[in-house]
């Protein structure tokens, strides 16, 4: 793994869009499904790479223009920015199934955990607090304390075309033992049948699972190794 250092600005004006972009909006949301609701999402504006740096800029913008994106085929230009992490605990990586309830990539492998960038993580000095983001996902998604987590280090950033989405990876490390980390996502909701992979082979585990590895936990781990 490469140390690289990753920042993150955000900006308070939201990303603007043409009248015909607008009422293009209006019309598919419109006839979206019920359970779909509208919310703040962090879309990127700007990213720049000086050796192993790298600087993001950023802006929050209504939700419902990346669902019409995805599901209407208008680019409006919004490209997501979330965190996801990827848990090392005794030399072992921690995976899980994502539930089979889930509407993209369900039962697939992926790392956990990850998440969206909320509003609560702007600092008032214009910097994105990812590392309490991922934090925070930690604590909801494996369904243990965030204070077990000793380390947030960023290896990266990745970006899947299929969705939008960039990604800025993180490595975990954490203060507990593996087993414990097991046995509380197999209370979850969100995913089924957690494993540990040691690190020695990781990548003969990737290959037995070729098809069923969530794409964006590929390129993290591509990263990683």
């Amino acid at each position: 793994m490469v140390e690289v250092t990753v920042t993150l600005h955000w900006l308070p004006d939201a990303p603007s869009f043409t009248t015909e972009q607008l009422a293009q909006v209006e019309d598919i949301w419109a006839k979206r499904p019920a359970t779909v609701f509208n919310g703040s999402l962090f879309t990127l504006l700007q990213m720049s790479t000086q050796g192993n740096e790298i600087h993001l800029v950023g802006s929050y913008t209504e939700y419902r223009f990346y669902f019409v994106q995805r599901r209407g085929g208008v680019d409006l230009g919004v490209r997501p920015v979330g965190v996801s992490g990827l848990i090392v605990v005794d030399e072992q990586i921690v995976f899980a199934r994502r539930s089979p309830h889930v509407t993209a990539y369900p039962n697939y492998f992926e790392l956990v955990p990850a998440g969206g960038l909320d509003e609560v993580s702007m600092r008032e000095d214009g910097t994105v607090d990812f590392a309490a983001q991922i934090r925070s996902e930690f604590e909801e998604e494996v369904g243990l304390s965030a204070a077990l987590v000793r380390e947030v280090k960023p290896f990266g950033v990745v970006y899947s075309p299929d969705d939008y989405v960039y990604d800025i990876a993180c490595a975990l490390t954490v203060d507990v033992e593996p087993q414990t980390i097991i046995d509380s996502l197999q209370r979850s909701t969100e995913y089924t049948a957690p494993v540990l992979v040691p690190q020695t082979q990781l990548k003969d585990w990737i290959s037995d699972h070729e098809t069923d590895v969530l794409p964006t936990s590929r390129k993290l781990l591509s990263l990683w190794t």
